[in-house]
């Protein structure tokens, strides 16, 4: 049989960084030789411009091209597969460069070095200390990863290391208040230099919904010239995903699932965040995948593992009928994956969708059920009916497990969001206050499960108890449980950073992700204990509120609750307070207390039966 390849799927896989082989064309500097490849096999495919998703960052390659931000020195920093050669690039073309770009790239008024690891750093250093001059010849641009720029800052003149205090060092800096970037902004206008750290980058509200939109225009799908004539089109699952994907609230749902890896600390470079979309949408298949006689003609189930849903959270490398590698980042995704979500009413839905029936399945009055998992249920219900060939019951146990999964995650993408979800409702409340600075909410939320965590039976949301018990899972309560009377109640606040300068701020998406709960005594002047918080610990939270306060609960969250109360504790000693400690063994309290009295302070222990 003769394939019929569809060119989107093949540049959609290149944007992948887990293909099964050698995949290279993932990295900017490849993808210009092979889009030109698929449109001399396909002249209707799109060029680069057609596919290039407009973020934030193409206003500041407007302002640098027209010459209304004048800076003579300019950093692009950050990690890997954040944008920064694609940035030189846009800027390039944008001047009328029509070539590759080279280490070292000099048009018009700009002299770009695209990636820094490519220079010598003695070269490079030369180079800047140049541009330090008042009146350097054009401006530059520089590419660099982090590491490399503090490393090449420490060998520069006294010059340029006051620049470095003043301007690089503090745009590096994971937490600025407003003042200092203030002070930044001030400094970055006078001294014409310029550093944009693309680690305070939040894209994926905005740039998620562009690139899914981009890429599923029916003209490259069902109008194409490749899948108008495709044998498989009407069982085919990268065009069902397609289709599913054009819709607004599932881009939404995929926007929120990596919101909530962000908010957990997992940073979604443009390049990770390519990919993982790129692997939604194809599920990991090519069109000879889908054209094989495995899945054209194999069972509807086997179809499921590569619907947009399933992908995504896909963790565990698929090895049939078709063997597909996950993107590492899915791992990031596991606390909001619903598949494993026990929602009776849900779960009661699916139950009657797999009961006798001569209708065709529908979801409920709004959502009718699409294809091919109508088809799954189909084949399920003949199987479960009485007399049915259902073969091997284990089989049979197996695949209604993963129908029923794949039903769960199906249901998050297209029907009204449960209200048991506790990731949603955590990501809710970390990213209001991200966004809006409404603390409210968020601050009840932490501070009273921090209290029941301490065995607070009354709803305590204002201040954190001042006796605290089993602080941070000292180890179990059956053996051995710590008390720690720290003699006073405190006060709470929540506070977020960083803050962006004036003169970057127009050029990054961006929402303030370093949050943290201050905590001091009541009536004293000492500096707060901090306690960073993250959309899991805040789910975390929600579930002690709910009733699960057992500190096993924490994980790895319990060192950081240590570090915590750690810290509050010193902030008593101080204060000139001393805290009672006592340590509950098998029916025996011991009190510890320091010995001040000796030159060597030490721990003494009265124990009481």
């Amino acid at each position: 049989m003769t394939v019929t390849s569809n060119p989107m799927v093949e540049y959609l896989n290149s944007l992948r960084t887990q293909q099964q082989g050698s995949n290279s064309t993932y990295i900017h500097e490849a993808r210009r030789d092979f889009l030109s490849s698929l449109q001399r096999e396909s002249p209707w495919f799109p060029d680069e411009n057609q596919l290039y998703v407009r973020t934030q960052l193409d206003a500041l390659v407007d302002d640098l091209a027209e010459g209304t931000k004048r800076v003579r020195l300019l950093f692009l920093t950050g990690d890997a597969g954040d944008g920064k050669t694609a940035f030189c690039a846009a800027l390039a073309r944008r001047l009328g460069f029509e070539g590759e770009l080279q280490w070292e790239t000099v048009i018009g008024p700009w002299q770009i070095i695209k990636d820094a690891s490519e220079i010598d750093e003695a070269v490079l250093a030369a180079l800047i200390e140049g541009q330090l001059q008042e009146s350097p010849a054009r401006g530059l641009i520089v590419a660099v990863n982090e590491g490399r720029l503090r490393r090449l800052f420490r060998g520069l003149t006294t010059e340029a290391h006051g620049l470095w205090k003043e301007i690089v060092e503090p745009a590096l800096e994971g937490w600025l208040d407003s003042e200092r970037a203030e002070a930044l902004d001030a400094a970055m206008v006078r001294e014409r230099v310029l550093v944009v750290n693309f680690r305070h980058r939040f894209h994926v509200r905005t740039v998620t919904p562009n690139l899914l939109a981009t890429w599923t225009p029916t003209s490259l799908w069902e109008k194409s010239p490749a899948c108008g004539a495709c044998p498989a089109r009407s069982r085919c699952p990268i065009l069902a995903n397609v289709q599913d994907l054009r819709l607004a609230v599932a881009q939404e749902r995929v926007a929120d699932v990596l919101a909530y890896a962000h908010f957990s600390g997992q940073r979604l470079p443009f390049r990770r965040l390519q990919a993982v979309l790129a692997m939604t949408t194809t599920g990991g298949l090519s069109c000879s995948d889908v054209q094989s006689p495995s899945l054209a003609d194999g069972p509807v189930l086997e179809l499921l593992p590569h619907r947009f849903y399933n992908a995504l959270f896909l963790r565990d490398d698929l090895r049939t009928p078709v063997a597909v590698r996950p993107e590492p980042m899915a791992r990031s995704f596991a606390g909001a994956d619903p598949g494993g979500f026990v929602l009776p009413p849900q779960d009661r839905r699916i139950g009657n969708l797999l009961g006798p029936s001569h209708e065709d399945p529908r979801w409920n009055e709004r959502h009718a059920i699409p294809v091919i998992e109508a088809e799954a249920i189909r084949a399920i219900r003949l199987r479960l009916n009485p007399g049915g060939l259902s073969g091997d019951v284990r089989d049979l146990q197996t695949d209604l497990s993963r129908l029923t999964r794949s039903l769960r995650r199906w249901a998050m993408f297209v029907d009204d969001v449960p209200p048991d979800m506790s990731w949603r409702r955590a990501l809710a409340l970390v990213e209001s206050y991200a966004e809006t600075g409404n603390a409210e909410s968020l601050q009840r939320t932490v501070v009273e499960g921090i209290n029941r965590l301490h065995g607070v039976e009354e709803l305590k949301t204002e201040t954190i108890t001042g006796n605290q018990i089993d602080a941070a899972g000292f180890r179990t309560p059956a053996r051995q449980v710590l008390e720690l009377n720290l003699g006073t109640d405190f006060l709470c606040g929540l506070r977020r950073g960083p803050s962006l300068p004036d003169a970057v701020k127009p050029y990054l998406e961006s929402a303030p992700t370093e949050i943290h709960l201050t905590a001091w005594p009541r009536e004293m002047n000492v500096d707060a204990a901090l306690l960073r918080l993250d959309a899991r610990l805040v789910e975390i939270f929600l579930s002690v509120a709910a009733g699960f306060a057992a500190w096993q609960g924490l994980g790895a969250y319990r060192r950081a609750l240590a570090r915590f109360h750690a810290h509050l504790s010193a902030s008593e000693w101080r204060a000139g307070h001393r805290p009672v400690v006592t340590i509950r063994v098998e029916g025996k309290l011991y009190g510890v207390s320091v010995d001040d009295a000796r030159d060597h302070p030490r721990l003494r222990f009265e124990g009481q039966g």
